[in-house]
């Protein structure tokens, strides 16, 4: 890899980096969205604490949905660079982009299934609120599964 490859990862996992501490500090506090309401960070949730954090989030929607736009900036950058660190690992290079990239794909689905929840907020759909928390899983598991492939080329090829 060579220096300026090296230096436009580097500024890729800090944009990634800046990004998400501005969603964790909802934009280093000038949006009012309540952390602990949201629902893309959560395994698992009961129907009725799904309905009541969707209520929390549609109490602000307009700063829910710039909270998830910046999200999307988000996904953009974390999973494209998880697609880039992919070709890094020889062996299982391509499964880890394919990994990766299912990752993503979840991560946008279920922003969307609760985009669409969060608007539609006081109707219900127990099917979409099912999907949205099944990507979540499958997201996390997909993640769960790039870094233990990722780290296992890494330190196989550190052994060699």
């Amino acid at each position: 890899m060579t220096i300026k490859q090296k230096r436009s990862l580097f500024f890729h996992a800090l944009a990634a980096a800046i990004v998400y501490a501005g969603l964790l500090s909802g934009v280093f506090g000038m949006l009012a969205v309540k952390q602990s309401a949201l629902l893309d960070t959560k395994l698992f949730i009961p129907g009725d604490t799904f309905y009541s954090l969707v209520a929390i989030q549609a109490e602000s929607k307009l700063w829910y949905f710039l909270f998830h736009r910046l999200d999307a900036l988000f996904i953009l950058l974390f999973y494209s660079l998880l697609v880039r660190f992919s070709y890094l690992a020889k062996h299982a290079g391509r499964l880890l982009w394919c990994v990766a990239l299912g990752a993503g794909i979840s991560d946008i689905l279920e922003n969307w299934l609760i985009d669409f929840l969060v608007l539609y907020y006081p109707k219900r759909s127990p099917v979409l609120a099912f999907i949205a928390q099944g990507a979540t899983g499958i997201k996390f598991f997909l993640l769960l599964i790039w870094a233990v492939l990722f780290l296992s080329q890494y330190l196989s090829k550190k052994e060699k």
